[in-house]
């Protein structure tokens, strides 16, 4: 962040928020938001917008914007992507202008849903997956497909237009498993600084 947004210096570690949400799904967000009530947060659990009306939004946005990104400024790359990539380029290039916004209407009231939860907290903490990483040459997790399991708490919150973080937070069966910290618009440099306390 200081070389993209040119800030001065990186931030040093931050005192802990005094209200901290907790979006549980049997990750280890559990176990950060202990760690924050140890050093003086109240923590509060919090509800969040369905997850599966958002992930279908951020898929036709994502796919739609992808598809104009490669067709025009990258066209020449596309002989060489995979045949998983081209195919959802193309699901992409079939998203109508209405589909599209519609979909940005609903990525409006979702982004408004949450970030109305930040009236009551300063911070939310959710998983990045409720699993530990996956090997390599996995196919699934989680009892879904691979890319599905990884975006499903991931993709909607890039519709927030607020800072996310991941970070690491604990093993299970002897692999990484980590947390996303969400932050109110503007305060990347607070998220940040919280991060580097944790």
């Amino acid at each position: 962040m200081t070389a993209l947004a040119g800030w001065p210096s990186p931030p040093a570690p931050g005192d802990p928020p005094a209200r901290v949400g907790l979006y549980g799904a049997g990750g280890a967000e559990a176990l950060v938001a202990a760690r924050l009530e140890a050093l003086g947060s109240e923590v509060l659990a919090v509800s969040l917008p369905d997850f599966a009306q958002a992930r279908e939004v951020h898929r036709v946005i994502q796919a739609a914007e992808a598809a104009a990104v490669h067709d025009g400024e990258l066209s020449d790359a596309v002989p060489y992507l995979s045949a998983e990539l081209r195919e959802r380029l193309q699901t992409g290039r079939i998203v109508t202008a209405g589909q599209l916004a519609g979909a940005r209407a609903a990525a409006d009231s979702y982004r408004s849903a949450v970030l109305a939860v930040f009236d009551v907290v300063d911070v939310i903490v959710t998983p990045v997956t409720a699993f530990g990483a996956p090997l390599r040459n996995a196919t699934e997790a989680g009892g879904l497909l691979l890319r599905e399991a990884l975006m499903r708490h991931v993709g909607p919150f890039s519709l927030l237009g607020a800072p996310v973080l991941a970070v690491p937070a604990a093993l299970r069966d002897g692999l990484p498993l980590g947390v996303q910290i969400l932050a109110r618009p503007g305060a990347d440099r607070e998220l940040i600084a919280l991060a580097l306390r944790l």
